[in-house]
Parts: structure tokens; C-alpha cells; sequence
């Protein structure tokens, strides 16, 4: 049985984080009322040396519009920070084969079946082993057709490209720091930046390694920049 969601929280509860939605702020609009000043980026990048995240960090602001060097923080007056953190990485299926591919897809459209099929998404409360196992069931076939459609699309960009595209997420807040004190002005959801159509081949040789995670680097400051701007990340 299906419970609402008044019932879940409570009236008070509703009303609060009705309230709280319509006050919050989106960051491109903060940032459109008061710039930035500066670009602070929290990474959390396996691999990724000091020296390329100062750079994707000065990407970034360039592509906003902001200084290469942030100024000083004055003494009296407030500074508007926007600080984004980005963790992601390589996509660890690009050595996959046919197999591998197949036997993730099923694996993980069987769980995602079975964790709809129970109604907790929906705050149903389970009641019988049914409607698990019939979510598992329709994900297992999910998993079963999608494998090789998704191993065949790894192919083809690999092929294109020599590489997968990174996988990284992202979020970002919008500061107000005033002597050592700071308040969120706005804050953004978690993202998947698409780096489709933003990368270019990297042929073999020497420090193929390095072009291949620069290459990704560059795209995902574009495709940053176009989403904390609320549009879309154009092809270089």
C-alpha cells in the first residue's frame, strides 16, 4: 500500500520542507545576482597530481569568467567563493570483455529490479517475497538484453576514441566568506557531467596515460562550466 507522503513525514514536517524548497536558492542564480571571486576546487580524483588540478581549477574559472589569480580576501568585506568538489575517475569497464560486461549488467539490473519491486522507493511497505522477485525477474531480463547492446557501444567508442569517457560527478556551493566565517548562498545537487561529443582520439605512444586523463580533464571543465551556467557544454 502506497503511503503518502503527509503520512511519512507529518503536516509540520511537509510544511517545513515545502518552505525550505521554495527559499532555496539555485547557484546560477546566486551567481548571477553576485559573481564569484574566485574558484576553490575540492578534488577527490584517484590519481590526479596537484599541478592538473590547479589547472582544471583554473579552467574553470576562465570559462566563468573569473580571474586566473583570485584576489586576496579583504579585510572588511565579504568574498563570494564558488567551491566545487569532483570525485570520479577512469571507467573501470573499458578492459571488460563480452563476459564481464554481460554478467555486471545482469547483476545490477537483478538488484535494481528487486529493490523497485519491493515498493521501498515508493514507501511501501514489503509485505511478501513477490513483488521482489518479479522486479528481479524483469531486471535479470533487462540485464540479460542490455549486456552485449552496452559491450557493443564500449566497442564503438573505443574504436572512435581509443578510450571510455571519465565518469565523474560533481557538486558545487555557493559561498559568502567573511573573516573567517562563511554561508552557503546556494548549493547544487550531485551531477554526472556528459563528456560525450567534448573529447577527441588519443592515438597510442608515449604518455598515452596522461593525454587520455587531460583530454578528459579539459572536457569535464567545459561541460562544468556550461552546467553551473545552467546550459550546455559546446564541442571545442
Amino acid at each position: 500500500m502506497l503511503v503518502p507522503l503527509r503520512r511519512v513525514l507529518g503536516a509540520g514536517s511537509l510544511s517545513v520542507l515545502l518552505l525550505a524548497g521554495f527559499g532555496c536558492k539555485r547557484p546560477e542564480t546566486a551567481l548571477k545576482e553576485r559573481p564569484a571571486q574566485r574558484v576553490e576546487l575540492v578534488q577527490k580524483v584517484p590519481g590526479l597530481e596537484p599541478e592538473e588540478g590547479r589547472v582544471l581549477a583554473a579552467r574553470i574559472a576562465e570559462g566563468l569568467g573569473l580571474p586566473a589569480a583570485p584576489p586576496a580576501e579583504p579585510g572588511g568585506a565579504s568574498i563570494r567563493v564558488l567551491r566545487l568538489t569532483l570525485a570520479g575517475g577512469p571507467d573501470r569497464t573499458e578492459s571488460w570483455g563480452l563476459g564481464k560486461t554481460w554478467l555486471d549488467s545482469i547483476g545490477a539490473g537483478t538488484l535494481f529490479g528487486g529493490f523497485l519491486g519491493s515498493g521501498l522507493p515508493f514507501y511501501v511497505t514489503p509485505t511478501s517475497w513477490k513483488g521482489p522477485g518479479i522486479g528481479a525477474g524483469v531486471g535479470f531480463a533487462f540485464g540479460v538484453i542490455y549486456g552485449p547492446i552496452q559491450y557493443e557501444r564500449n566497442q564503438a567508442t573505443l574504436r572512435e576514441l581509443g578510450y571510455l569517457p571519465w565518469k565523474f560527478r560533481a557538486r558545487w556551493e555557493v559561498l559568502d566568506r567573511h573573516q573567517g566565517a562563511e554561508e552557503v548562498a546556494a548549493r547544487s545537487r550531485e551531477v554526472y557531467p556528459d563528456l560525450r561529443g567534448l573529447l577527441h582520439p588519443v592515438p597510442g605512444g608515449p604518455d598515452r596515460e596522461g593525454r587520455v586523463r587531460r583530454e578528459n580533464l579539459e572536457a569535464c571543465a567545459r561541460a562544468l562550466v556550461q552546467q553551473i551556467q545552467g546550459g550546455k557544454a559546446d564541442r571545442r
